[in-house]
């Protein structure tokens, strides 16, 4: 039996960038941020040790502000801990706080709400793309805008969601959204208490066919209440969505 007298938790602020992963989840013969820091952590602990995260992003996705927790009965000050994982870790995932918090912490359960934006711009782009949408075409913000505003409460999202999605339900609380214009281009914000698979890259794809005019504003409504995925448009590409931040 483990002896908990001494146990820590420790929680985690991640920045990655999310091109060479194959999303957070940890997964065998597979590159994932959880899987790389989970090795780090055993190489510096010489303990197995299970991390986990407020956000299973997918394949691509970047974060700001992914947060994570493990537990640990070493007493190496979370500072220590930080500089020595980053000291292990690649150069596209960076620890940027380690903090100890209350043994009742967790970073996925506990989370009240999340927060993803997403880039798109205008044109190509050799420093963004890998990490925006470029796209050729120009495009309307203000009628994206007004359509995502439909998505605002707690709502069944099961067209917008991708296939091999497991939750039962897809109801969950949007509580706001925003496109606005950035540079050439623009930058979608949707803060939920929680995201389903594959959920705000299908928005934007569907959001984007209202702002090239392929579908009125009006859409956004029938295709929500029809419940099926085929109704919305294209999946944007991943390596425009970053998780910006975790919210307690």
């Amino acid at each position: 039996m483990t002896d908990t007298g001494n146990m820590r938790n420790i929680k985690l602020t991640v920045e990655y960038d999310g091109t060479a992963f194959s999303g957070w989840q940890a997964q065998r013969d597979l590159r994932t941020v959880q899987g790389e820091i989970e090795a780090k952590l055993r190489h510096l602990f010489g303990e197995e040790l299970k991390v986990r995260g407020a956000g299973r992003t997918d394949a691509g996705c970047h974060a700001v502000g992914q947060v994570a927790n493990f537990h640990t009965q070493s007493a190496l000050p979370p500072d220590r801990i930080m500089r020595a994982l980053n000291d292990l870790l690649e150069k596209d995932v960076r620890i940027k706080r380690a903090e100890e918090v209350g043994l009742d912490f967790d970073a996925r359960r506990s989370a009240k709400r999340r927060v993803y934006e997403y880039i798109i711009v205008r044109g190509s782009s050799a420093l963004w793309r890998r990490n925006a949408w470029c796209v050729p075409y120009e495009f309307d913000v203000t009628e994206m805008d007004l359509a995502s505003k439909t998505l605002e409460g707690t709502l069944d999202f099961s067209s917008f969601v991708s296939s091999g999605s497991s939750p039962r339900s897809h109801v969950t609380q949007v509580f706001s959204t925003k496109w606005r214009k950035w540079k050439s281009g623009a930058i979608f914000r949707i803060e939920a208490r929680s995201f389903l698979r594959g959920m705000v890259c299908n928005i934007v794809g569907t959001c984007m066919q209202i702002g090239r005019g392929k579908l009125g504003r009006e859409r956004m409504r029938l295709i929500l209440d029809a419940k099926k995925r085929e109704l919305g448009g294209p999946k944007a590409p991943t390596h425009g969505l970053y998780l910006l931040e975790v919210l307690y």
